[in-house]
Parts: structure tokens; C-alpha cells; sequence
């Protein structure tokens, strides 16, 4: 079975280098991550594709949070959900979701999540984490919601607490731990029904992730 990998376009960033997807539009694509910070760049460029007949899967980077409206992480997850439903046929957004792909009799299991980070690659999360909320741009944004559901609607807007705090590096050991449960729950409850399995994530999921030019950063663990 054959994919497409690609991950990081940044097309807002590179807005002066226009890309698309070229090629067979019968190879599966992965997509791991950061796709576009701003929410229009990116369902257009992923509609466009579409349209154009490629199918696969995309999960988000951390750059999801770069924006200006109130809105939670798990918010603008459930958003993308919608726009871009599981349909083995066309692009679809996957956090903590899952696919069975089969092709001449073999059967791949595809597991796409952000992955974030538990702050542990140097075994002192404390620290990495305070390091990782002064040296790194994630931690400025609003994404994490403050109010409980039955306050939230129809009254944050109305408030100087808008329902959504800044994020902290607790709250991504947090959203790590549920999509790392959800791999391995996935994989030992599917046992037996896939040959082999793809796991698409945004962040790196170990040191040998690392360029060697950053070895030894202290940001390494975010």
C-alpha cells in the first residue's frame, strides 16, 4: 500500500509559494500537521484538494492555536470534525480517530492524533514545561476552556472572561495522555484485524525525532 507524506506546509507563511497535491489521486495522504494557522487558508486549500479527487487523512500541529477568536482547543477539534468527516474516499481531520485501510488483502491500521507532549524526554516536566512556556509561541494563545458548558454558551462572549484561557504545559501533558491511551487501546482492541499499522502524529514522538543542530535545547521536550 502506498502513501503520500507530507506534513508543515504553513501555506499562510508561504502564501508567495502556492502548493498542491500532484499526482495519483489513489495513493493515500498523510498529513501531519500545520497545514495553515489561519482556519480559512487551511478548509480552502483542503476543499480544494477534495475537489480535485485526493483522499486521505491531516491531524493538526500546534499552530492550530495561532488565531484570534475565543476558542477552545478541543473546540475548534470538534469544528474540523465536522467540516472534514471520516470518509475513506476524500480528506479527513483524525484526533484520536482511526481508519482500516485494505489493499490486496492487506489490511493497515492508520492512527492519526496531534500527539503533543508530556514533557518527560529529559525527565524533569517541570522544567521543560517552564522553559516551553517562555521560549515558545503555542503558550500566547487562548485555548484551553475555562467555564463549565452550561455557562459557556450565549454568555462567555458577554464577559470579560471570554470562556478561554491561555494554555499551559500541563494542559498538553493532558491532551498527550488521552491520544496516548487511545493508540494503545485502539491497537490491542483492533488485535487481529489489521497486518500492519501507521501511526500519524505532529510532534515527534522520541529523541531520534531531534535535528542535531538541537541537541541539547531546552525546548526540546515541547
Amino acid at each position: 500500500m502506498k502513501f503520500r507524506i507530507l506534513s508543515d506546509i504553513h501555506l499562510d507563511v508561504n502564501a508567495d509559494l502556492p502548493f498542491s497535491l500532484q499526482g495519483d489521486t489513489s495513493i493515500f495522504t498523510l498529513i501531519a500537521g500545520d497545514i495553515a494557522g489561519i482556519p480559512k487558508i487551511r478548509e480552502k486549500w483542503l476543499n480544494l484538494q477534495c475537489q480535485a479527487g485526493y483522499k486521505g487523512i491531516f491531524v493538526e500541529g500546534n499552530h492550530v492555536v495561532y488565531k484570534k477568536e475565543p476558542l477552545s482547543l478541543d473546540e475548534v477539534y470538534l469544528d474540523l470534525q465536522d467540516k472534514f468527516p471520516k470518509d475513506k474516499d476524500s480528506l479527513s481531520f483524525f484526533e484520536n480517530d482511526y481508519i482500516i485501510l485494505t489493499e490486496n488483502d492487506e489490511r493497515v491500521l492508520v492512527i492519526g492524533c496531534t500527539f503533543w507532549t508530556d514533557f518527560e524526554l529529559d525527565n524533569n516536566a517541570g522544567i521543560s514545561g517552564y522553559y516551553a512556556e517562555r521560549g515558545m509561541n503555542d503558550f500566547h494563545f487562548k485555548a484551553i476552556k475555562t467555564l463549565p458548558e452550561e455557562e459557556y454558551e450565549g454568555k462567555a462572549a458577554n464577559r470579560w472572561n471570554d470562556g478561554v484561557r491561555h494554555m499551559r504545559w500541563e494542559d498538553l501533558v493532558g491532551f498527550h495522555t488521552r491520544s496516548l491511551q487511545f493508540i494503545k487501546d485502539t491497537m490491542q482492541n483492533l488485535d487481529g484485524q489489521y497486518d500492519k499499522v501507521v501511526i500519524v502524529t505532529h510532534h515527534g514522538p522520541s529523541a531520534q525525532s531531534l535535528d542535531k543542530q538541537y541537541v541539547g535545547s531546552s525546548l526540546n521536550a515541547a
